[in-house]
């Protein structure tokens, strides 16, 4: 099976094989975002997160059992790179906008650089501070930014898109969350 195989029913997907794509969470949502993205042909996908994948994590992740015990980006890359050969998966252990032991370099400033040659930042930490820290580097890298984000349960979420000529910011997005212009997403059935 060869690349034009793949993509022999889909053919305008073709263009995707030259982007590259950060996601940022590799946990509910990333995991399977970064799974689609690779089966849409997405040429290079990066994956941030440092967390580690726990059996309870198993009901809503596209992870299996075998991921438990790795961290969640490497297990979501395996996942990757079985539904998607031809796509170049990265993993990166880093936690973004966390604390980090005295000393440790900091991981945004090498995310910073690296995003300069992405197309996409995807973030799906669903953490407000991550949010405000990926949608600023976004900006300052002039980098599409969408974020991602279910509650609980996955009975509401919010997508949001700031393109680079956006006439709005992830500082609008939190003023029209504050003031309910955009309601809370459902939060039960």
């Amino acid at each position: 099976v060869g690349r034009s195989d793949i993509r022999a029913r889909i053919p305008d997907l073709g263009p995707l094989e030259t982007k590259k794509v950060a996601v940022v969470g590799a946990g509910a949502i990333g995991s399977a975002v970064a799974v689609h993205l690779g089966r849409a042909g997405v040429g290079h996908i990066s994956l941030i997160d440092a967390d580690v994948l726990e059996p309870g994590n198993l009901v809503r992740h596209a992870a299996t059992f075998e991921g438990v015990g790795f961290l969640k980006a490497v297990a979501v890359a395996r996942l990757v790179r079985m539904a998607a050969p031809y796509t170049e998966v990265m993993y990166n252990p880093a936690y973004v906008g966390g604390s980090r032991p005295h000393g440790e370099p900091d991981p945004l400033r090498q995310i910073s650089q690296d995003l300069e040659s992405y197309d996409l930042l995807i973030d799906a930490s669903a953490d407000r501070g991550t949010q405000r820290i990926l949608a600023m580097v976004a900006r300052e890298a002039d980098l599409p930014y969408l974020s991602l984000e279910a509650t609980n349960g996955a009975w509401g979420g919010l997508v949001a898109y700031i393109g680079r000529d956006s006439t709005w910011c992830q500082s609008c997005l939190e003023w029209f969350r504050q003031d309910q212009t955009i309601p809370d997403p459902a939060h039960s059935p």
